[in-house]
């Protein structure tokens, strides 16, 4: 008798009480899933893998029995780069985490292999996955035109100083970066534009109201210039978003042939990124770095933030082409 009345008097306890334990049954269960999903999560960033260098220091990955291995373009002496879509099933890897053991055996490959391999290429980007090696690490290198100006080299991406000087009522010349085509391979076209400064006075004081742009083309009129190349290393890199601001720029990439974007996506390119975001990442002296990139400063960061995405991506194993504007540019 006693039994049954405890058992009545917990289902009426039960009954009562039927929506605060449901809750705390779904908060469990939400929990438990969670959980679930973050180890899993840790599992996959950490998986097992042995690295090495070997002939003609290649590097060469094991994960869990699989080996992911550069090999040498016999054509360039350089490494060869994976392509789309012969190579879709490697360039969709996603890339493991590098154990702080390998981290210098990795910089020592991107150095003498990955970076000049990307400099053959034309690149301003390229990932260790695109040479077939699915480690997190990646190089970004925009080129900074450099103008010979009074025996000094003037940094023009530089936005205080070009603004002083056309406030100052002097014509600048600089070299612009355009992405083009040409025989269905994108190419970034540079022009030299004159900007001249529109001044009026107000109040006795001068002041800028807008600017002429003019091309030169005769080459009696252009400065002497050089281009200056700073390579970022990021490995094991983490990407933040600043902003929700987004813009549209055309990409390209190594690894998909003009020729197979042409015959797919009829030749579109145009990809919405972030514009501001923040990488934190190992460099090449092995020290954690933050990097805030404000796309919308300059012509530079713009395209620094642009390829930064593009690369991270490939370590996640996505492609430029996953994120195209297709509706966009079609319309």
């Amino acid at each position: 008798m006693r039994r049954s009345k405890k058992v009545l008097g917990f289902l009426s306890f039960v009954w009562h009480n039927k929506r605060a334990i449901v809750m705390q049954l779904f908060l469990i269960i939400c929990f438990c899933v969670a959980s679930a999903f973050y180890i899993s999560k840790n599992n996959m960033d950490k998986k097992n893998y042995k690295l090495s260098l070997g002939d003609n220091e290649l590097l060469e990955v094991n994960i869990e029995g699989r080996i992911f291995k550069s090999i040498i373009d016999q054509e360039t002496g350089l490494l060869k780069v994976l392509k789309e879509p012969e190579d879709d099933r490697i360039l969709r890897f996603k890339s493991v985490k590098i154990n702080e053991d390998d981290l210098s055996l990795v910089v020592k490959f991107m150095t003498n292999k990955l970076l000049p391999t990307m400099y053959n290429q034309g690149g301003i980007g390229i990932a260790a996955i695109q040479v077939g090696v699915p480690i997190k690490a990646f190089i970004v290198d925009i080129p900074i035109s450099k103008i010979l100006i009074d025996d000094e080299y003037k940094n023009l991406e530089d936005p205080r100083y070009l603004r002083k000087k056309l406030e100052a009522g002097e014509s600048i010349v600089i070299k612009e970066i355009v992405p083009t085509f040409v025989d269905v391979k994108m190419v970034y076209e540079s022009k030299f534009m004159k900007k001249t400064p529109k001044i009026i006075e107000e109040n006795g004081q001068k002041k800028l109201v807008g600017i002429m742009d003019e091309k030169l083309i005769n080459s009696n009129s252009l400065p002497e210039m050089i281009i200056e190349h700073r390579p970022y290393f990021f490995l094991n890199p983490n990407i933040n978003y600043n902003s929700d601001e987004q813009t549209i720029l055309p990409e390209g990439c190594l690894s998909v042939p003009m020729e197979h974007v042409i015959k797919k996506y009829n030749g579109i390119v145009d990809v919405k990124r972030p514009i501001d975001i923040q990488l934190n990442y190992i460099d090449e002296n092995l020290k954690k770095k933050e990097l805030n990139i404000k796309g919308s400063s300059s012509e530079y960061w713009k395209w620094f933030s642009r390829c930064a995405q593009h690369e991270y991506d490939h370590t996640e194993g996505i492609l430029f082409i996953d994120a195209l504007e297709l509706s966009n540019s079609l319309n």
